[in-house]
């Protein structure tokens, strides 16, 4: 049984870890224009042209500080739960928002299995927990360790 609790632990801790570096990627485009991405003014031009959100400065702070900070804590894996909920919501906005009025089956271009599969790694995240080598384990073990348990 430990052994299986071990393999868990792992895949959760590579579900987070790689969901956090995907939200990490995605925000740091669309705040900072890393990796290729847009960056700030384009993000909030988008979201208020193209998704009707006005003030479009106010929505990029907060979608993309969203996805920013959410796939920062999943990476580290500090405050994962929580995070993992952000980052299912901000994937099923985008399901909705950028796929729905297209289609639900995967065609050259088409970016709904993505996010779909981002929404379901999100929500196993939230079920399994930070797994191994997660700062939220740290804590819990140093906390463990303080009333001598």
């Amino acid at each position: 049984m430990a052994d299986r609790a071990k393999e868990l632990s792992w895949a959760a801790a590579i579900l987070r870890g790689m969901l956090g570096a995907i939200f990490l990627y995605h925000g740091a485009q669309m705040l900072f224009g890393a990796f290729g991405g847009n960056g700030f003014d384009a993000t909030a031009a988008r979201i208020q042209d193209y998704l009707g959100f006005r003030p479009g400065t106010l929505f990029a702070v907060v979608f993309g500080g969203t996805v920013f900070l959410s796939g920062l804590f999943l990476f580290i894996g500090l405050f994962t739960r929580p995070a993992s909920i952000p980052a299912a919501v901000a994937a099923g906005l985008a399901l909705f928002w950028k796929n729905w009025s297209e289609t639900v089956f995967a065609t050259p271009g088409d970016i709904f299995p993505y996010h779909l599969l981002l929404f379901a790694v999100a929500l196993a995240v939230y079920f399994l927990g930070p797994g191994a080598f997660s700062v939220d384990r740290k804590i819990a073990r140093e906390r463990a360790d303080a009333r001598g348990q």
